[in-house]
This record gives C-alpha cells, sequence and structure tokens, in this order.
C-alpha cells in the first residue's frame, strides 16, 4: 500500500499483483482486516453509544455509520448491531419448542444459519449456530 501514498488505491493495479483476486475481493480484504486504521477487539460503551444512535438516525448506511462510529468498519459495525446491540434480539432462554424447531430446521436446511434464523422471531444466525 505504499505505492498509494495519497490514500487512493487503485484496485485494479493492486488486484493485477495478486493471483485469482478481484478488485473487489482485495478492497474487501483491505477494508475488513489489513487497514491499520481500525479497531479489532472489543467495542467501548462509546463506541455502542455511537453505533445505536447512528443506526437510528441512518438506518443500515454502514459506510456512514462507519464514519460517525470512528476507526470501525461498515462491516464490522453491522455485525455489532445484527448480533449484539439490534433491540429486537430475543434473549430469552430456548424454549423446548424452538430446540426441536432448530433441529429439524437443520436436519432440513443443514448448516444455513440464516434461512433457518429466518423461522424464528428474535432468533439470529449465530444464535441459531451456537445452539
Amino acid at each position: 500500500m505504499k505505492a498509494f501514498p495519497n490514500g487512493k488505491y487503485s484496485w485494479k493495479a493492486i488486484a493485477a499483483n495478486i493471483p485469482d483476486r478481484t478488485t473487489k475481493d482485495c478492497r474487501k480484504r483491505w477494508v475488513s482486516g489489513l487497514n491499520g486504521s481500525l479497531r479489532k477487539g472489543c467495542w467501548s460503551a462509546a463506541e455502542d453509544e455511537a453505533l445505536k444512535k447512528s443506526v437510528n438516525e441512518h438506518g443500515n448506511d454502514w459506510a456512514k455509520i462507519s464514519t460517525i462510529v470512528g476507526h470501525r468498519s461498515g462491516d464490522q459495525c453491522s455485525k455489532r448491531w445484527k448480533e449484539v446491540l439490534d433491540p429486537t434480539i430475543k434473549r430469552e432462554a430456548w424454549s423446548e419448542e424452538e430446540d426441536t424447531k432448530l433441529l429439524d430446521l437443520y436436519y432440513n436446511l443443514g448448516t444455513s444459519w440464516n434461512k433457518i434464523a429466518t423461522h424464528f422471531d428474535g432468533r439470529r444466525a449465530l444464535s441459531c449456530r451456537n445452539r
């Protein structure tokens, strides 16, 4: 990335030097993991509050929200909201009926956790997978 000191990257030029990777692959890898300006790990209470406020004001515009939260990517913000902070997440213990339904869906759909989660009110894919 030193070849692009002004901070504007030519993803086409970068992808040309990385076998079997598209411009989108390279950009996403940079944004989601290699960009040194992004924080990783635990979220602070201030970041959580900024994320909640931003979602209330800007909906699911994760690119805009990430600039407000600061030092987190749009993907990080989206994941934090959808898996942790969204107030519609059902946090109660799983009922026996839900467990039975989850097993049935698993046998029919395999590990398509996003599809499985659509059959539950307030349960997320990660929660279904972890169950």
